[in-house]
């Protein structure tokens, strides 16, 4: 899965937590009642369901936030695919921002270069209405794409 370019990102929540922080919010702008977890994925299919207990069925809301490590700079592409709205932030800079309710399920494609060092992630989502889908996949050559998961690790514990 992925060879030695692919080992150079690594996706955590903490320096010592594997995964990425998701909190699932009872409304479609990000507030309200929330509840929250670790996920080790961002590649979801929820259909009609609800996405955690006591968040609705439809215009809920969720914000993934963690950091990539990255050892070695690296020329990537983010590969986002979703059904309503969505926003995705590396270092506080906007790298997709489609917070309006598309007619079309959204995928797209964008180039990203990493340097070496942590990069804030946040991934903030929205189903409006009907079908709910989110996967992002993270990948350094061309349609090379895997999901985000097989890239996660857990860092070392400093001493």
């Amino acid at each position: 899965a992925g060879g030695k370019a692919m080992e150079k990102i690594i996706l955590l929540q903490e320096e010592t937590t594997r995964g990425l922080r998701m909190e699932y919010f009872a409304s479609g702008e990000l507030n309200g009642a929330s509840k929250s977890q670790t996920v080790e994925d961002l590649d979801f299919d929820w259909g009609r369901e609800t996405p955690a207990e006591g968040i609705p069925e439809n215009g809920w809301s969720c914000r993934a936030s963690g950091f990539l490590c990255v050892e070695a700079e690296i020329v990537a592409e983010l590969l986002v695919q979703c059904d309503d709205a969505i926003r995705v932030r590396i270092d506080a800079m906007p790298v997709i921002d489609q917070w309006a309710e598309a007619p079309e399920p959204l995928y797209r494609r964008v180039p990203i270069l990493l340097t070496r060092g942590y990069h804030s992630f946040v991934v903030e989502y929205a189903d409006r209405t009907g079908i709910a889908t989110l996967r992002l996949w993270l990948a350094p050559g061309r349609d090379e794409f895997e999901p985000l998961g097989p890239m996660l690790r857990r860092m070392p514990e400093r001493k």
